[in-house]
């Protein structure tokens, strides 16, 4: 370090995270730069030979070999590649990584999906940059960090410039200051995309992220933070949100449980917040301003949402959910975890990209459903994070056939026998045909046509046809049958009058 400060090197690092068998590339490479391969999982420093995470960061930082690690460049970007046992490998640390000090740039990167997990071992902080340093993280998982004391910062403690993508960040705990996950402060920014942020919580703000940097969050996910702002705390610093998700981040008093605006300005725009138990998604401290950006869902009325810009207030954003009625984080697909939608939820094909062309999990944006109306001036996206591309397809109306007395009207619940191979996929009866000899009806309930048949009508064959539709618009059409059996009517005797002159003879 005294080296690097006599001479005014900042050292370059790039470390690119690649598991061997099956080893994926290195994402992230600089040709005058020095490539250095970690082959081990162990948290060691020593001489055996072997290039860990902490020796890798070391010979980067000093430019100097540190045991089987080569030195780092003195004028480039090194990329470190990881060459494992396993692809789904976790490196456990004893104490925290050196903090990495080059301000020209320090990538680590997991490779294409994000199955190199540091961890904390719920005992330590797992990252910390010096002031200036520039740091990204991409396709790594941060998980079981730890900060204690005056310590803020349990995943990364940024003071310089971050960058975050196609990252996970968990269970990490900041026990009494900030930033469960993420603590960043200084003169850099903070930029997260396609990442989540599950179960952080932090004692002081920002159970996922506490922000004194201006915030840039995109297609990104934040479930089940706790903290006063449990998704994301900012200060006096800018905040743009855009196709995200917020789903059961919870704040003590109700204080943002999604986002907290200690001081700042946030702008929101294609974002789902949802389920905070104390219905305050949003929170502005005095003086902070919160803007819509449009083409938002909230459950609740507390982040100044309004349909004026195409935003839903008070609208259950439809996640799937299990049995239990909360929303599943679950591998949908791609390098992280996110929430799905259901086909019937009301983001779908009401948001806007914003220039995003993916989803969170790389799925094209947007996914334009023929059978959904777009919002006004929107592109079809889906609001959130994730973007619905099932195929939809049509359910199979199957023919009925009934029975029914002369004079007797007769319900057909003509959807029990009908199928749609989208497994969830609710199902309605539109529309209904007139028969020849009654008159037919969709019910209320959309699921049961009333037939009527005509006055002392019988018959072996009166029919009408019906439409039904799924949640997506889809449609198909079948035929009921039905057969009017005669009664036997009783007799009608008309009243009868006669007239005749007195003592006339009667015929």
């Amino acid at each position: 370090m005294l080296l690097l400060a006599a001479l005014g090197v900042a050292a370059a690092l790039v470390l690119v995270m690649v598991a061997s068998a099956g080893a994926r590339p290195a994402q992230a490479q600089n040709s005058t730069g020095t490539t250095i391969t970690v082959n081990t999982t162990d948290d060691e420093d020593n001489t055996d030979g072997d290039c860990s995470l902490r020796e890798a960061i070391k010979a980067a930082n000093t430019n100097r070999a540190a045991d089987g690690c080569p030195a780092g460049s003195r004028t480039g970007e090194d990329a470190i590649g990881f060459a494992l046992s396993s692809s789904a490998a976790t490196i456990t640390l004893g104490s925290t990584l050196p903090t990495i000090t080059g301000t020209a740039g320090l990538v680590i990167d997991g490779g294409t999906q994000a199955d190199v997990t540091v961890s904390g071992d719920d005992k330590v902080q797992v990252f910390n940059t010096d002031w200036g340093a520039k740091l990204a993280l991409r396709n790594l998982a941060v998980v079981h960090g730890k900060a204690t004391g005056s310590t803020s910062g349990a995943g990364i403690y940024s003071r310089g410039t971050l960058e975050v993508s196609n990252s996970t960040f968990s269970q990490n705990n900041a026990e009494l200051q900030s930033g469960g996950g993420i603590e960043s402060v200084g003169q850099g920014t903070l930029t997260v995309s396609n990442s989540t942020f599950s179960k952080n919580n932090a004692g002081h703000t920002g159970g996922g992220i506490d922000s004194w940097t201006n915030l840039t969050v995109s297609n990104s996910t934040f479930s089940e933070n706790d903290s006063l702002g449990g998704g994301i705390a900012i200060r006096d610093a800018q905040l743009t949100v855009s196709n995200s998700t917020f789903s059961v981040n919870n704040a003590g008093g109700g204080f943002g449980g999604g986002i907290y605006n200690g001081s700042g300005t946030a702008r929101i725009s294609s974002t789902i917040l949802d389920g905070d138990p104390s219905g305050r998604n949003c929170y502005n401290y005095a003086g902070a301003v919160t803007t819509d950006g449009g083409y938002n869902i909230e459950d609740a009325n507390s982040c100044g949402f309004s349909q004026a810009n195409n935003s839903q207030p008070n609208t259950d954003p439809g996640f799937e959910k299990d049995g239990q009625g909360n929303p599943v984080l679950k591998d949908n697909g791609g390098p992280t975890k996110t929430i799905a939608l259901l086909p019937t939820s009301p983001a779908i094909d009401q948001g806007k990209s914003f220039g995003a062309t993916t989803d969170q999990r790389g799925e094209t944006r947007p996914h334009d459903y023929a059978k959904v109306q777009d919002a006004p001036n929107g592109d079809a996206s889906d609001i959130g994070a994730f973007e619905l591309t099932i195929t939809n397809t049509a359910p199979d109306a199957i023919d009925d056939s009934a029975s029914t007395q002369e004079d007797t009207p007769l319900d057909v619940a003509v959807l029990d026998n009908d199928t749609d191979p989208d497994t969830g996929d609710a199902l309605t009866v539109t529309e209904v045909s007139d028969p020849a000899h009654g008159q037919a009806a969709v019910k209320d309930d959309k699921k049961t046509v009333e037939y009527t048949p005509d006055e002392h009508y019988n018959g072996p064959e009166d029919t009408f046809t019906y439409t039904v539709k799924d949640a997506l618009g889809e449609t198909d059409t079948a035929k009921v049958t039905i057969t009017v059996s005669a009664v036997n009517d009783a007799p009608e005797a008309d009243a009868q009058s006669v007239s005749t002159t007195e003592d006339a003879e009667k015929a």
